[in-house]
């Protein structure tokens, strides 16, 4: 059944990211956030996700699973750094981040880890 989630978490992130990148473009100031304002609401979000990635590792594992979790956040600032300037892959990658975080944190504790390796792996992904 695992392999089944994986791949609906999958799919349910590429809909998601193709249904953002195929709506109009808003130029309404009132509604377009700074791309700082926007890291600032996200910075919270991910670090929540991994702190319960940290929480739910076992004992023995805590080592391997506090790197993973300095990896993934790393890359998740690299990739919303690399995305600045272009709204575009900038905005694809920030709901694909909120929707990772949003699925490691409703995960069970067993299954945080795999769910923020495959989820945020998918958003640091490079938008074509």
């Amino acid at each position: 059944m695992a392999p089944l989630q994986n791949i609906a978490v999958a799919l349910t992130l590429l809909i998601v990211m193709v249904e953002i990148a195929s709506l109009p473009m808003l130029a309404s100031a009132a509604i377009v956030k700074s791309e700082e304002a926007a890291l600032d609401e996200l910075t919270p979000i991910i670090k929540t996700a991994l702190d319960g990635v940290l929480a739910a590792a076992p004992p023995s594992e805590r080592m391997k699973v506090a790197g993973a979790v300095a990896k993934q956040e790393l890359l998740a600032m690299d990739t919303m750094k690399k995305a600045k300037g272009d709204k575009a892959k900038f905005d694809t990658h920030l709901l694909a981040y909120k929707i990772a975080a949003k699925i490691v944190t409703a995960a069970a504790p067993a299954e945080k880890f795999k769910k923020m390796e495959d989820s945020f792996t998918e958003a640091s992904r490079p938008i074509p």
